[in-house]
């Protein structure tokens, strides 16, 4: 089953909804991940609509400093043997999915990682879907992040994440 994890949004005017791109100025996650391709990470508004902010792809680039042999990023491998999962939380970098980013995590993944260990930067990147799945949201309510791991020989772990909204849709 997926992970999820909310938080709860409040002190805008009653049915104010999303309309726009930038009306979500960030949906920031801090985490780490041994494998970017094995996940899917969707941002859920608290009226159903869906976000998929990546779904696979970006090969075996990790996300953060995920916990792998001790030796992975120096000899440029990440080969933590593969009969053994890594355990325990790793150090979580944070990434920041917003609509003026250049690219996602599949596109930055699949350019730079050739079969090494490539970890993927910290910053800003776009999601998979297009804001407008997500116009008419509510922006009060609880707000979720899924995640699947669609792999069992590795972890990753959300240390955190926020959503931040666009200034002008606060209450005057």
């Amino acid at each position: 089953a997926p992970f999820q994890t909310t938080v709860t949004i409040s002190g805008f005017d009653p049915g104010t909804t999303i309309s726009s791109a930038t009306d979500i100025t960030n949906i920031c996650l801090d985490m780490e991940h041994s494998a970017v391709d094995d996940i899917t990470i969707t941002l859920i508004a608290p009226s159903g609509e869906r976000l998929v902010l990546h779904n696979r792809g970006g090969g075996a680039t990790v996300l953060g400093n995920p916990v792998m042999d001790a030796n992975a990023f120096q000899s440029g491998t990440c080969d933590w043997g593969y009969g053994s999962a890594p355990s325990g939380p790793g150090d979580a970098f944070t990434y920041c999915f917003n609509s003026g980013a250049s690219e996602t995590w599949k596109d930055h993944g699949d350019a730079n990682w050739n079969f090494n260990c490539y970890q993927m930067p910290a910053g800003d990147y776009l999601p998979v879907d297009n804001y407008n799945n997500l116009f008419g949201a509510d922006v009060n309510g609880t707000w979720t992040i899924e995640i699947e791991d669609v792999s069992g020989n590795d972890d990753g772990y959300l240390m955190g994440w926020t959503i931040s909204f666009d200034p002008s849709l606060l209450p005057a």
